[in-house]
């Protein structure tokens, strides 16, 4: 299996209740690599060994004190204000980036704004059964520093999936694989 490019630590944010997202990441970070989460006072670990991700889910987020991370901003999440991010961040939302929010000195961050609008940096241009087709309409920085340029990216699905929890899903196998 090649290396993905994601960045070890994915934070899922946003309202406690809202559980679209949680088994979706989970069943797809595990197979890019095994993945750890914690949330909400539980833990687990898929497959059963070393894991490449840890995904962590808050309702709260103040501060990361990694190098690198992904935040995944829930559906209506808005970005942790008071947040202190790691060097490099990058934020999968369905929302534009706010005005407000700007990199800090010395810190990367790449915001991606999936939605089915022609705004959209990220969308899904065609959707089948067991195969979507991702359409990236501006270069993205990854945090490995590899810049992915705009175009439409085929991928085949796994499971079952849809809305935005698929779109997400879509993304971050995208933004690991290339």
């Amino acid at each position: 299996m090649e290396k993905s490019r994601l960045p070890q630590l994915l934070l899922l944010y946003g309202d406690r209740e809202d559980t679209s997202l949680t088994l979706p990441l989970c069943g797809l970070l595990s197979r890019m690599g095994g993945v750890r989460y914690l949330g909400f006072g539980l833990a687990a670990e898929y497959p059963l060994a070393a894991s490449r991700f840890l995904l962590f889910e808050t309702a709260e987020l103040r501060c990361c004190g990694a190098e690198q991370a992904l935040l995944v901003l829930k559906q209506g999440s808005d970005y942790p204000e008071g947040f202190s991010p790691p060097e490099h961040l990058t934020v999968l939302a369905q929302s534009a980036k706010p005005d407000w929010l700007a990199a800090e000195d010395g810190k990367q961050l790449e915001w991606i704004d999936l939605d089915c609008g022609a705004e959209s940096t990220l969308s899904l241009s065609s959707l089948r059964e067991s195969r979507a087709v991702l359409e990236l309409r501006r270069t993205v920085t990854l945090a490995d520093g590899t810049a992915l340029e705009p175009g439409a990216f085929p991928l085949e699905l796994h499971a079952p999936a849809e809305g935005f929890p698929l779109l997400c899903c879509c993304a971050l196998r995208l933004l690991g694989e290339g």
